[in-house]
């Protein structure tokens, strides 16, 4: 009797122990309160405030839609969380710009279910095609460490349009990484850009200084990170 009672004791407390470790997945709620969270101290940084210097400094026509690229899965919440810190940048964006919801369309190849649900949620359109409704010179292309192949693809869609407003990565260090022949080949409208930039014809850019956020928490969302205006009227 004493050893059947120690057996169903030890039992029991290798269930309550098991059950002790079991995480509950997040629910769509849970990620809007983190991205709160993430928008909050982002909207409050001094990477921000020069961001937001920038793009008055540009006078750049108005700006009435914005299109993400390469967002990356708000739902992953592993080590720092860049997709939440670049969809907060989104947020931050659209309301300083005065961009309706309805006119923020989003996407990624890796989005998952919930990640769709995230930003549909936050009022934007997940749509693999570009709308048909939006204009391009009216447009801001918002394309945090996108792929080479995706940039120059971006850039090939604005090859005629009047007016091409893109914050990404600084397009004039591709140069350095990437070698003359594969530029001119493989990425011939980023190569032709880049090209342009460095002789100031009319593109203008400006980098976003990494040492404003190299300590913080959102570094490896922002880091790199520019605005790039050409204007064929210049």
């Amino acid at each position: 009797m004493e050893d059947g009672f120690t057996a169903v004791s030890k039992g029991g407390r290798k269930s309550r122990r098991k059950n002790k470790y079991v995480v509950q997945e997040k629910t769509v709620d849970d990620y809007l309160a983190i991205l709160a969270e993430k928008r909050d101290k982002l909207a409050r940084s001094k990477f921000m405030e020069k961001l937001r210097e920038i793009f008055e400094e540009f006078q750049l026509p108005e700006i009435k839609s914005i299109r993400c690229l390469a967002l990356g899965p708000p739902s992953d919440t592993a080590s720092t969380m860049p997709a939440m810190y670049q969809l907060a940048l989104l947020q931050i964006l659209a309301e300083q710009l005065d961009v309706p919801e309805t006119n923020v369309s989003v996407w990624d190849p890796v989005f998952s279910d919930m990640d769709k649900t995230i930003l549909e949620k936050s009022g934007y359109l997940v749509a693999e095609e570009f709308p048909s409704s939006v204009e391009l010179d009216t447009c801001l292309f918002y394309m945090p460490h996108a792929p080479l192949s995706l940039t120059n693809d971006t850039l090939a869609s604005l090859a005629q349009a009047k007016t091409s407003i893109i914050l990404g990565n600084l397009l004039t260090t591709y140069d350095t990484r990437v070698s003359p022949r594969d530029l001119e080949q493989k990425y011939p409208y980023l190569n032709t850009a880049m090209k342009d930039m460095f002789q100031r014809k009319s593109w203008s850019f400006q980098q976003i200084p990494d040492n404003l956020s190299k300590h913080e928490h959102f570094f490896q969302a922002v880091n790199d990170l520019a605005l790039h205006y050409r204007s064929l009227n210049v």
